[in-house]
């Protein structure tokens, strides 16, 4: 009889094909990881607006394998725990800018209570600036609007407009809201929409001022309130408000394609005391805004 062959090197070859596909399979996976750790470092600034929004101050450990970023010039300690993460973001975004002045390149200057830098994605809390391509539209020429929603599930959005005045005293019109013609306040025009049952029943107001009655927070350190807890609580503050009557109601394809299509606006974050500063006045706020881009 023949006695089964000791010979194995049929068995042994599928072994070693086996390990060689277990090898390769390895060495696939630590070229991925060592890639991933390639282009993170390669990678200064992040690509999507997105990502810059999940780089919160818990998450600093994390950023420190990428180059790039002057660490030096970013908070430490307890102030990385009191900043909030649009603040943090501004300084990534600064850390990573270079402004020219004369014929050298240097850093962009930060300030933590005033700064605006460019976007690529509408956000809540976001203004839009108009460009030079609206300088020949009066109604839109040096226009800045504040994002006041942009819902994920919603095709809509609601916007103000910051910067222009309200043409008429309201204190002599006819409004919806009395209470609205007894405000002493600066008043401002909001926008076209004023809703269906009359003039002034769409109304917003904005203040600095933490834990006013009847005001949620739109962005860190500004709140806006739009209800008639918030008209009382303005009438019986001696707190700095502002009051927009109307909105902008907007699909938001149409927004975007507005910016991306045609140009006509800036998608800019910024700082509480670029939008509600009481240094400079609100006619300036287009000016203000393009000279923190540019600074």
């Amino acid at each position: 009889m023949f006695r089964p062959s000791t010979n194995t090197s049929s068995h042994g070859r599928g072994l070693s094909a086996n390990n060689r596909a277990n090898g390769c399979a390895r060495l696939s996976k630590r070229k991925n990881r060592e890639g991933v750790g390639i282009r993170m470092r390669m990678d200064s600034a992040p690509k999507h607006d997105g990502d810059l929004q999940n780089l919160s101050p818990r998450k600093y450990g994390a950023l420190t394998n990428i180059e790039g970023i002057n660490y030096s010039r970013l908070p430490s300690g307890e102030q990385q725990q009191k900043e909030d993460w649009r603040t943090f973001r501004a300084r990534l975004v600064s850390a990573n800018s270079r402004v020219v002045s004369g014929q050298k390149q240097k850093p962009r200057n930060f300030n933590s209570a005033e700064w605006a830098h460019e976007i690529k994605n509408i956000e809540e809390g976001c203004v839009l600036v108009a460009t030079e391509e609206l300088k020949n539209r009066p109604l839109l020429s040096e226009v800045v609007i504040l994002v006041l929603q942009w819902p994920v599930n919603s095709s809509a959005c609601k916007l103000i407009v910051l910067n222009k005045m309200f043409p008429y005293d309201i204190s002599s019109m006819d409004l919806v809201d009395p209470m609205l013609r007894n405000l002493r306040l600066p008043a401002f025009m909001g926008g076209p929409a004023m809703g269906g049952l009359g003039f002034g029943s769409k109304f917003h107001v904005l203040t600095r001022e933490k834990g006013v009655a009847g005001f949620e927070s739109i962005l860190p350190g500004l709140y806006v309130g739009n209800i008639g807890v918030a008209l009382q609580s303005a009438m019986s503050s001696d707190v700095a408000m502002r009051l927009y009557l109307g909105e902008v109601e907007l699909e938001k394809r149409h927004l975007t394609a507005q910016v991306q299509a045609f140009g006509w606006w800036k998608i800019v974050a910024c700082s509480r005391d670029a939008i509600f500063s009481t240094i400079f006045n609100t006619a300036q706020m287009w000016r203000h805004i393009n000279d923190l881009l540019a600074t």
